[in-house]
Order: structure tokens, then C-alpha cells, then sequence
């Protein structure tokens, strides 16, 4: 089966739809210490900073150059990041591409800066570490990496590499194959 990507190229799949009554809603799904959303993608948005540099430092002094590879590649990214845009639905709303695409947790679009983020990664499971992660994964895509399997094995040797860890494995992870076959994620960057 092809991936689904979350690269999009269509300028509708940033539209704003209405979403069903019965479809959660912000208010009162915060099992966290956030008021709501805004506030979860910001602390979010501050640990995806954290993870890159992070995972930079500790990579860069390695006597690998595979290593020494990643360490520059996680500071890239993470340059990339701090000029992106983070876009949220408004209430009672949600991104035409996350309702036709289940699943979906952000996307971005080809070319532009920005990381949109759906309803789900707000509503659902995800603390301000699940929000890091989804965002690292997104930041790949804005630094320029189209294909969904190196951004996630962007997202995953950020998270491994930092003090957090890897927080979920996201809907690619076992497509890409990133089961026991591919333990070594850093490996994969020659």
C-alpha cells in the first residue's frame, strides 16, 4: 500500500470546515495543565525546539561522521522550525484535508512555511511531549523533506536523541519500517 502522505499540495486542504456536533470539541477534553489548544501547541512548540537542539548537541560530539551528519541536519531542521507558522483550526471547525484524511494529525503545505494542525492532535491523547513529537515530524516537511519515512526518521532519531524520547510511534512508523529491521535510525542518513 502507498503512504498517505501529510504533504499537501492543494490550496484547499487548508480550508476551514464546520465539523459535526457529535465531532469533539475543545472544551473540557484537556486532561492536562493547558486552558486549551493554543496553549498545548505552544508548550508543544517549545519542547519540539528543546528536542533539536538537544538531540543536535549530543549528536555533533560524536566521533561518527554519521553522527556528525544528524547533529547538522537536527540544527537545520530546527532553523527551519523556529521560522514556521503553527495554524490551529477555529472552534467548530476543522481543516478540510485532516476530515478527509483520518488519521491525520498536521500537515503542510508544498513550499510554505506553515504547519497546520488538526483537531485530532488537539482533542485527542497527545501531552505537550506527544505535541513536540508531531510537531518535530512536520518540521521536517518545512525544512524540505517530502518523503514521509525520512521525515520520520527525522522525528524519531530527534526524539531518541534527546531527554524525551520517543513519545508514540507515529502512523508510518511500522510502513517505513522502523520495526527490528531498522534499529538504527541515525545509520540511515549515508
Amino acid at each position: 500500500l502507498p503512504l498517505v502522505t501529510d504533504v499537501r499540495t492543494d490550496p484547499a486542504a487548508k480550508e476551514e470546515v464546520p465539523i459535526e456536533p457529535s465531532s469533539p470539541d475543545f472544551k473540557g477534553l484537556f486532561g492536562l495543565s493547558t486552558s486549551g489548544p493554543v496553549e498545548l501547541v505552544d508548550m508543544g512548540a517549545t519542547v519540539t525546539d528543546a528536542v533539536f537542539q538537544s538531540a543536535h548537541k549530543h549528536l555533533a560530539v560524536s566521533r561518527e561522521v554519521r553522527r556528525q551528519k544528524w547533529g547538522s541536519l537536527m540544527l537545520n531542521v530546527q532553523s527551519s522550525f523556529q521560522t514556521a507558522q503553527i495554524v490551529i483550526p477555529s472552534e467548530g471547525t476543522d481543516f478540510k484535508s485532516c476530515i478527509e484524511n483520518q488519521g491525520t494529525l498536521a500537515f503542510v503545505m508544498l513550499g510554505e512555511p506553515v504547519i497546520y494542525v488538526c483537531r485530532g492532535a488537539l482533542t485527542g491523547d497527545y501531552d505537550r511531549l506527544g505535541m513536540g513529537q508531531i510537531l518535530a515530524h512536520e518540521a521536517a516537511h518545512v525544512y524540505g523533506i517530502a518523503d514521509e519515512c525520512e521525515a520520520t526518521s527525522v522525528e524519531i532519531t530527534a526524539m531518541r536523541e534527546s531527554r524525551y524520547g520517543l513519545q508514540f510511534k507515529n502512523g508510518y512508523y511500522e510502513k517505513c519500517g522502523f520495526g527490528k529491521q531498522r534499529q538504527d535510525v541515525v545509520a540511515d542518513l549515508d
